[in-house]
């Protein structure tokens, strides 16, 4: 029996068993890609040629481009870019009361001196992950209390009071890896703690603000559920009420101009993201620096 004989064999049941592993690992990433294209990019990719076509179905037909779907949309349906209006009020001003409110309470519940103050986010996060349909009947309750049922005030301030209590636990993440070192020496000077909190905390805090407020409006401009429960009016409803108009009362659609409402629907999030991810690309730096 030789030893080179013995070391030869077991590098290559060592090479075998390497190229077995590579091929495992080459048919799952195939079918990873297959899944993803079948789950993912086909039904986006037809959603996207739909909207230019007159009678578009199911598959992915080669029609004449027309923009006719959009027209009817945005010009012949005056109800629809109202929606949309009515969508951007809600979800933006919503937004900007829970990044606020989520933003100060964030930085005291981190920089609190009172004992137990970890234990208080638990009831919050208990809140922030309850469904909506157990909790809509009290909120409509209060809504009919102080007489503000049917207006966008309702779903502007019920929708942030859903979204500040996820936003005060992600929010406080980032504030606990701020170091106190700076508001000292900012105190040491003689700003006071406001003030230290909005020249150096609330800077550094902009990756974690920029994350809540896409999250908070993302929330705010798909709901469904809650502006439909409040709101009867048919004029104040957003854009996420406004799709079930446009099938008929016997189920039919017209699948060209459900496909362009959900080009127009997802704009206003590619937009957003898209600028407000370039100021903080170039913001965050100089923040870190002042």
């Amino acid at each position: 029996h030789l030893p080179g004989a013995s070391s030869a064999s077991d590098q290559k049941g060592r090479g075998g068993h390497m190229m077995w592993k590579g091929f495992v690992k080459l048919i799952l990433t195939i079918f990873v890609a297959l899944f993803g294209l079948t789950l993912f990019i086909l039904p986006l990719a037809w959603i996207f040629i739909a909207a230019f076509q007159v009678k578009p179905g199911m598959g992915l037909g080669l029609e004449p481009l027309t923009l006719s779907n959009f027209y009817s949309i945005l010009a012949e349906r005056v109800d629809i870019p109202m929606s949309l209006i009515n969508s951007l009020i809600i979800a933006g001003i919503s937004t900007i009361l829970t990044t606020v409110v989520g933003s100060l309470a964030a930085y005291g519940f981190s920089r609190s001196k009172f004992p137990h103050a970890d234990a208080l986010l638990f009831p919050i996060l208990l809140f922030s992950t309850l469904p909506l349909a157990i909790i809509i009947v009290p909120i409509y309750s209060e809504s009919l209390l102080f007489n503000i049922q049917d207006t966008m005030l309702a779903v502007i301030l019920f929708m942030a009071a859903l979204s500040t209590p996820f936003t005060i636990i992600l929010l406080k993440g980032f504030v606990d890896e701020i170091p106190t070192d700076y508001e000292d020496a900012a105190m040491v000077d003689g700003a006071s703690q406001v003030k230290a909190f909005f020249a150096i905390d609330l800077p550094l805090m902009k990756n974690g603000i920029f994350v809540v407020s896409l999250l908070s409006f993302a929330g705010a401009w798909g709901n469904f559920f809650l502006p439909l429960i409040l709101i009867m009016s048919e004029e104040k409803l957003p854009a996420a009420c406004k799709l079930f108009t446009l099938y008929s009362q016997y189920g039919g659609v017209d699948l060209g101009q459900v496909a362009a409402f959900a080009i127009i629907y997802a704009m206003p999030l590619l937009v957003i993201y898209f600028f407000l991810g370039k100021y903080l690309g170039t913001t965050v730096a100089s923040g870190i620096k002042g």
